[in-house]
């Protein structure tokens, strides 16, 4: 908010909201940084971006280990709860088991052929019917030669 302004609007000029997608640990010096990135990409200049992005990150993993530090110093009893939730490891999906019926992959090779079962079924019996006999003597598909395949144009 501009200094000059500020006693001008009273009550019309919100302050900065903080959401779902909000980084608290966001300061000015972090935002002067990425804006300095930016106009070294611009530039097309490669040490000054490499330089810029390293400056950056090193910025953000600081901000982001002080905003923990601090959040941990100041913790009330519900905000242990929430650090501890925060440090605890959460559940892989790639641990859990398949289960397809009666059947439970556990081992990726299960897994493996579980999912391969699923997308590729063996063929249903034909029930008396069957194709039409290929040239070259085989019982299936007929292979579309020349012009009659609708991609031969291409």
């Amino acid at each position: 908010m501009d200094p000059g302004h500020s006693g001008q609007y009273p009550g019309q000029i919100r302050g900065a909201t903080v959401g779902m997608r909000s980084k608290r640990w966001w300061n000015d010096e972090i935002a002067e940084l990425r804006k300095e990135l930016g106009k070294a990409r611009r530039a097309d200049r490669y040490q000054r971006t490499g330089a810029a992005r390293r400056d950056l990150r090193r910025a953000i993993r600081t901000a982001k280990k002080a905003f923990w530090n601090n959040f941990l110093e100041n913790a009330s009893s519900e905000d242990a709860w929430t650090a501890a939730r925060y440090t605890n490891p959460r559940p892989d999906d790639s641990a859990r088991p398949l289960i397809s019926g009666e059947r439970i992959a556990v081992t990726h090779e299960e897994k493996e052929q579980l999912i391969l079962e699923a997308a590729f079924p063996e063929p249903r019996p034909d029930n008396g019917v069957s194709a039409p006999p290929r040239r070259d003597g085989i019982q299936g598909h007929r292979p579309t030669t020349g012009r009659s395949h609708p991609l031969s144009l291409l």
